[in-house]
């Protein structure tokens, strides 16, 4: 869902809505046909962009420029059909469309976000892909990889995950040429659970089953390691999931964990991606604390909402990021509330406003007017 001045873009799988976001009156519609699947990709540079996609094996694929306001159709730009048919992936300054071919390579292409021109085009050679992990002759053809995907200006990002057993992971930075100018390998019997960008860097988060983690900043340009924490097991990312639309890294990506099989008791993790923020970790108690998603990261503080169980009491968690002390009133760290959750939370200047059940509440200084 996107909003757009008063305009609220509603995807769904057979049609999108642009609904006024007062009234919820329907302001335009575009379908997607019989057997054609639509998957909204967000807004670039005033654009909203739109996949189509056939469900039959041999079908068709366009990406569609949609003016979001008013509904008008921009323009369309035919995708590579066949039997796998990669959905474009958002990236900064335009799209990536990804092409798996039958010999194992594949071909990558910048799409333009304002006209759909093909920007730039590189082919991978399948005998670099196959030097650099064990992969299905499909691996890389799924509707879902291109998700993975990051690219800047100079390079695009392919994480790899291996299908042989003892192999490492790889995130493989490919040149506009098709060249790979350089490899990173992560640990055996591991897979990649992000690969996100933020400006000049990277964030590799890898899992395991019941084999512990690690989370790793690496400097875009050439692959080199900034700073890396080792994990636990039972990884939970907290504040970052793959998805269709543009994925970039948070200024501090947040996870719970467990110290190993032996203690299952629960870790809050914070990574700082920014330089600003501090990386620090925090016992949460028993195995069964859960932490709800979307915690709110502010200028100094953060604030997450903290359960004892399934069905155990609900309060709020708000720490100083400088030394990790309560920044409630008189230096208190956990604030109960009598809800079942929160609905959302969100972060403006030093005020956090939480939806619950039935209220509203703001926290914030004491002492501002």
């Amino acid at each position: 869902v996107v909003l757009c001045g008063s305009t609220l873009v509603v995807p769904d799988l057979g049609r999108l809505v642009g609904l006024d976001c007062r009234t919820g009156a329907v302001r335009w519609e575009l379908p997607g046909g019989d057997g054609r699947l639509l998957d909204g990709l967000g807004v670039q540079a005033g654009v909203l962009h739109v996949s189509l996609q056939s469900d039959e094996q041999d079908g068709g694929a366009d990406l569609l420029g949609i003016e979001p306001v008013g509904g008008a159709v921009l323009f369309t730009r035919t995708l590579p059909g066949g039997r796998m048919r990669p959905v474009p992936k958002p990236v900064p300054g335009g799209l990536v469309a990804m092409q798996a071919e039958p010999d194992g390579g594949a071909v990558l292409q910048r799409l333009d976000p304002l006209t759909g021109a093909t920007l730039a085009q590189s082919r991978v050679a399948p005998e670099v892909l196959r030097q650099q992990a064990e992969l299905r002759p499909d691996g890389l053809a799924t509707r879902l990889y291109p998700q993975a995907i990051c690219a800047d200006g100079e390079r695009i990002y392919l994480p790899l995950d291996s299908t042989a057993s003892g192999d490492a992971p790889r995130l493989v930075a490919v040149g506009d040429r098709g060249e790979v100018v350089w490899t990173w390998r992560g640990l055996p019997d591991r897979r990649l659970a992000m690969v996100a960008q933020r400006g000049d860097r990277l964030v590799v988060v890898e899992s395991g089953d019941e084999r512990p983690g690690r989370i790793r900043l690496l400097r875009a340009l050439d692959g080199t390691t900034l700073r890396e924490t080792e994990l636990g097991v039972d990884l939970d990312l907290l504040n970052w999931q793959r998805s269709q639309l543009a994925t970039p890294a948070p200024r501090a990506v947040l996870l719970t964990d467990a110290p190993g099989l032996a203690g299952r008791e629960r870790r809050l993790l914070c990574f700082g991606v920014d330089d600003e923020v501090p990386s620090f970790r925090e016992p949460l108690g028993s195995e069964d604390v859960e932490v709800e998603r979307q915690p709110v990261l502010g200028p100094d503080f953060l604030v997450s909402g903290v359960r004892s169980g399934p069905r155990g009491s609900f309060r709020l968690q708000v720490l100083r990021l400088d030394d990790r002390r309560g920044a409630l009133p008189d230096g208190q760290r956990f604030l109960p509330l009598r809800a079942a959750g929160t609905r959302g939370m969100a972060a403006f200047g030093r005020y956090t406003v939480i939806a619950c059940d039935r209220y509203l509440l703001v926290l914030g200084p004491k002492d501002d007017k």
